[in-house]
């Protein structure tokens, strides 16, 4: 081997090569530790049953505790339960119309869930387990003697009081 071989170059191409991996990095980094941080604040949020069948009246209480059905995490308390009749459209060749019919035997079921969270830009999150809130999100809630998916229809964030 001649000594002009052995010989290390650094050229504008290594440069570029060390600074695109420098940049992937930093963008990992910022990736990765984006949601921490935030200010604390109570947080309700209301999650919809659709369809549920009469059965499910009655079996989610106030003050149960409730956790994620998939990765087990803590969701809060429940502070309200409101159930509503599932309703469908059916179109009236009559009238012309549609009208809203309830479905028979099947219910739509609201709970209100309470947790301490943090407030972030794009959206809330449960501070004890750091599950992100924010409304249209599907939640996989499990209680006491039921497990149900759900989208999130209603939030609300309050600002924690200074101890």
């Amino acid at each position: 081997m001649n000594e002009k071989t052995a010989k290390l170059r650094f050229t504008p191409l290594d440069a570029a090569i060390i600074a695109i991996i420098l940049l992937a990095a930093a963008a990992a980094v910022w990736y990765l530790t984006r949601g921490a941080g935030g200010e604390p604040v109570d947080l309700r949020y209301t999650v919809e049953f659709a369809g549920k069948d009469a059965s499910f009246e009655g079996l989610p209480q106030v003050g149960d505790t409730v956790y994620d059905s998939v990765r087990g995490s803590y969701l809060g308390v429940i502070t309200d339960i409101e159930y509503t009749d599932s309703l469908v459209q059916i179109w009236n060749p009559e009238e012309g119309i549609y009208t809203q019919e309830a479905v028979p035997d099947t219910l739509n079921c609201y709970l209100t869930i309470a947790a301490d969270g943090i407030e972030r830009p794009a959206a809330a999150a449960i501070a004890a387990s750091d599950i992100e809130i924010r409304v249209g999100k599907e939640m996989f809630v499990k209680g006491k003697g039921y497990a149900s998916p759900g989208y999130i229809v209603w939030m609300e964030l309050t600002p924690k009081e200074a101890e």
